[in-house]
């Protein structure tokens, strides 16, 4: 059962995640290189538990940091 806290971080996270604002933001930060898992959006999905669809980002920040 979730408590509030539970509750409250949910509402949180999904304020953030469906924020157009966030989205972009989230997006120019990839663009310029940044790890996808330093964003705001990132933290997000994981208290969702919607992260699958950063993987590719991930995989391509790793893939050309590791070069």
């Amino acid at each position: 059962m979730y408590t509030q806290f539970d509750s409250s971080a949910m509402e949180c996270a999904r304020y953030i995640f469906d924020s157009d604002c966030e989205q972009v933001s989230y997006q120019e930060y990839v663009q310029d290189g940044n790890d996808p898992r330093d964003h705001i959006l990132y933290h997000a999905a994981i208290v969702l538990g919607e992260t699958d669809d950063f993987a590719p980002d991930i995989d391509e920040y790793l893939s050309i940091k590791n070069d």
